[in-house]
């Protein structure tokens, strides 16, 4: 890989800039591409602007990087032979054809493809391929997900217990005033919740609601995290809490 031959390189917002104008740009871009965890993530793009591919996070050396991009263009190359693979299919037969290709991307990058999702709705009406009402899925994600952004901006720097007890209220209104809640926004409050339970040392809830939080998205990006952490409570917290209690 040659990455001045295969990379258009472009400047894109600084995460980093702690301004209200680049705060707001951040989190445009966040929701536009659905991104909930993982610094720095690079989208990639083709040359008609559609994204394919991610790389979520630094790698140690350069070359490892390099590998990175190299598996994340292989992407494209799939994609594009299956959709060329289509071509000429009928049916059933074509909405499946279309659904592999849409499927070597990640979940969050498939709504920039509505022409496809749509096709493959209109070919499939007994939603055998489970993308009736995908596009209206994510859209109702991003309207979710901007909604807790601006819930919970105020929440930093706020965390003696009675404003940890304020916020939790908060989020649980939130929660029960949703229409069709979203699985990750779902899981986004119940994180969030578990983190204020973390906080204040109370750590059976906190573990209660990082349950919680995996069983409402299993299959997401934050679900190995959440893995993680329901392991270290049964593993190494609640032995410890155990112990001390005995003594």
């Amino acid at each position: 890989l040659n990455p001045k031959k295969a990379f258009a390189g472009l400047s894109t917002d600084n995460i980093f800039e702690d301004t209200n104008q680049q705060m707001d740009a951040n989190e445009r871009l966040f929701e536009q591409y659905h991104i909930t965890t993982g610094l720095p993530t690079i989208i990639l793009h083709d040359a008609d602007g559609k994204p394919f591919s991610t790389v979520v996070g630094a790698r140690r050396t350069p070359e490892e990087y390099r590998a990175a991009l190299d598996e994340a263009l292989k992407v494209r190359t799939e994609r594009d032979a299956k959709l060329a693979a289509a071509e000429g299919l009928q049916g059933m037969e074509r909405a499946r054809a279309l659904a592999a290709a849409l499927e070597l991307m990640s979940e969050n990058l498939r709504d920039k493809y509505p022409e496809l999702v749509k096709e493959i709705e209109s070919l499939d009406p007994q939603n055998e391929l489970g993308y009736d009402g995908f596009l209206e899925r994510g859209k109702l994600y991003a309207e979710q997900i901007e909604a807790y952004y601006k819930l919970t901006e105020g929440f930093a720097g706020h965390y003696t217990p009675a404003e940890i007890a304020q916020q939790q209220e908060q989020l649980n209104a939130f929660l029960a005033g949703l229409e069709k809640p979203q699985p990750e926004v779902v899981q986004q409050v119940y994180s969030t919740l578990a983190d204020g339970y973390g906080l204040t040392r109370n750590y059976e809830k906190m573990h209660e609601y990082h349950i919680k939080a995996l069983e409402a998205a299993p299959n997401s990006k934050s679900a190995k995290r959440l893995r993680g952490n329901i392991e270290y409570y049964d593993k190494t917290l609640l032995p410890m809490l155990k112990e001390q209690q005995g003594k």
